[in-house]
């Protein structure tokens, strides 16, 4: 079901009729942030004891605005970064599942009792997040939405399951596994394949296509995996629930590098480890989340974020759900 001109209020119609050119979107995200940012933190009086922050928070309308841009900036110049201007046609059932998909994330939050560390640059984190993910909801189609987000909680499920109950990591609310991450899997994964297409779009990162290496980024993954899994040592807490999460990832990510370019495959593989160093180093700094080994971020975890996201792709493309058709 689609929003028509005859079922909208002409006021919203001409809302969503002005949202058409990227640079607005960027305007309106700007825009939005920093009030939000803004209500958040006045209303909040946040003291952050971290430095450098502990001396924004005597300067509390300095910080207020440092953290908001962080936001606001990475979603502007995502929006920026598109070549391509489209109308934003909203489908309703594509907001009514990435609005689920977001609550459930703030709730299990709540739930878990994660308010009391007061993470803040995780939440400025989740707030864009939630924004980006939801726009680029709205323009995919509803059943590749469906897919993707099912597939990422299910896979989620299983893997957060596994390296929780092997002791590789644990979480502040004490779930095996965190309900917090089973559910932003589907968020984050948005983010990762909608970044990854504008990177593979981009007209200045020209890849030559080379079957032959395809998998080469897979490859360069899995080594680095084995070898932090030797040397670190959390070799010795795999379990067989482990090992098996991990020869499904190993399957996922090789078969679905060995069928789709090099270029999209290597997009993947950078979008993943950028936004999961920044989530995983984040959260472990903020106390939601602690390492077996008490690291400030987990190698292991890190490097195997690649092969999550080439494994749950794999697995959307066998109910037809293609997302580098539209990137490449």
């Amino acid at each position: 079901m689609i929003f028509g001109e005859e079922s909208l209020p002409k006021l919203l119609w001409w809302v969503l009729d002005t949202m058409r050119a990227n640079l607005v979107l960027a305007l309106v995200f700007v825009v939005s942030g920093f009030a939000l940012c803004t209500i958040s933190f006045v209303l909040l009086n946040v003291q952050i004891p971290q430095e450098p922050f502990s001396l924004w928070s005597e300067l509390p309308y300095v910080g207020m605005f440092h953290y908001a841009g962080i936001v606001c900036l990475a979603g502007a110049i995502l929006f920026l970064l598109m070549d391509r201007l489209e109308n934003i046609i909203m489908n309703i059932v594509n907001l009514v599942v990435i609005s689920v998909v977001v609550l459930a994330n703030f709730v299990s939050f709540f739930f878990g009792g994660y308010q009391a560390l007061l993470p803040i640059l995780f939440l400025l984190g989740l707030l864009g997040t939630s924004i980006v993910s939801a726009w680029s909801a709205i323009r995919m189609d509803t059943r590749d939405l469906m897919t993707l987000v099912v597939i990422a909680t299910l896979v989620a499920a299983v893997d957060e399951y596994a390296h929780t109950s092997a002791g590789t990591l644990s979480y502040f609310d004490n779930a095996v596994p965190s309900p917090l991450t089973v559910s932003g899997w589907g968020l984050f994964i948005i983010l990762i394949v909608t970044v990854a297409g504008v990177l593979a779009r981009s007209r200045t990162l020209d890849i030559r296509e080379q079957k032959r290496i395809r998998t080469f980024p897979f490859f360069a993954s899995a080594i680095l995996v084995g070898s932090v899994a030797v040397l670190q040592g959390y070799i010795s807490v795999f379990n067989w629930a482990l090992i098996a999460v991990y020869a499904m990832l190993v399957l996922g990510s090789l078969y679905y590098t060995y069928t789709h370019s090099l270029k999209w495959n290597l997009m993947l593989m950078a979008s993943s480890l950028l936004f999961g160093f920044s989530m995983e180093y984040m959260g472990r700094w903020e106390g939601l989340w602690t390492f077996r080994f008490m690291e400030p971020i987990s190698l292991l975890i890190l490097f195997s974020w690649p092969l999550r996201i080439w494994t749950v792709n794999a697995f959307c493309t066998f109910f037809g759900a293609d997302f580098s058709k539209d990137n490449s």
